[in-house]
């Protein structure tokens, strides 16, 4: 069930214009990576080699993302307190993220079922800047499921669903609001403009379904805890089907 009203709790984007508010999460994504490159060419300068390169372009992205978020939030008016942290109230506060884990595995078979996969998609990439001589070690390991696996997702969470999907709810019905930022999630990323058409495609198909159930995760429990447990799921399920390769 999907909130009857526009207003989410907090009331979001109370004080921010719908164009300035669908523009700077765009921005600030784009400062994230912007930020994260420009370190790792001074760092890449220095000297320091590229797997230990690869975890500070993560965290510093991941730091953009989560201090442009609480920058937007507090402009905005956006109370988390209102909106929840953590678990929404209720006598089965675990059903949505179950329900939503097992939406998104369905979505993602059947997709697999009436679209192959294609060429240019391949989960070990997410694992190869980890790589020590050609080896995934430990610090590797900890370091892929650490920033990949909850920093990146608590960034975005922050920013997409904690601010944005709550100031379009606040101006459209709620389904809208989710497909808007389900939408702009999917082709927030990068990496998909890198990767050859077809391949470019699936992935933001696959992009846009996650977002799309944790936005409803989000407005069904009034709480960023659910989207956040499944987005984490969902990048460790992908390290751990890379981490199967090696």
């Amino acid at each position: 069930m999907m909130p009857s009203n526009n207003q989410p709790p907090g009331g979001a984007g109370a004080g921010l214009n719908l164009r300035v508010g669908l523009v700077a999460p765009l921005l600030i994504m784009a400062a994230g990576f912007a930020g994260a490159i420009m370190a790792a060419t001074v760092l890449r300068a220095a000297g320091m080699e590229l797997n230990r390169i690869v975890p500070w372009f993560y965290f510093i992205h991941a730091m953009i993302l989560i201090g442009g978020a609480e920058k937007l939030r507090r402009h905005s008016g956006l109370d988390y307190a209102a909106l929840g942290i953590g678990w929404a109230g209720g006598r089965r506060p675990y059903l949505t993220p179950l329900l939503a884990v097992a939406a998104l595995m369905g979505v993602f078979m059947l997709l697999d079922a009436v679209v192959p996969m294609p060429e240019g998609v391949d989960l070990h990439d997410v694992l190869e800047p980890f790589l020590e001589d050609g080896v995934l070690g430990f610090r590797g390991i900890l370091a892929a499921g650490l920033l990949l696996g909850f920093l990146i997702p608590l960034g975005e969470e922050f920013l997409f669903r904690g601010f944005m999907l709550h100031m379009l709810a606040a101006r459209m019905p709620p389904q809208r609001a989710i497909t808007v930022t389900a939408a702009i999630f999917a082709c927030c990323h990068v990496n998909v403009w890198l990767l050859p058409l077809g391949a470019g495609l699936y992935t933001i198909v696959q992009l846009f379904a996650l977002s799309w159930l944790l936005g409803w995760a989000t407005l069904r429990s009034g709480s960023l805890g659910p989207a956040l447990l499944v987005h984490c799921i969902n990048n460790m399920a992908a390290v751990a089907f890379a981490l199967a390769g090696y």
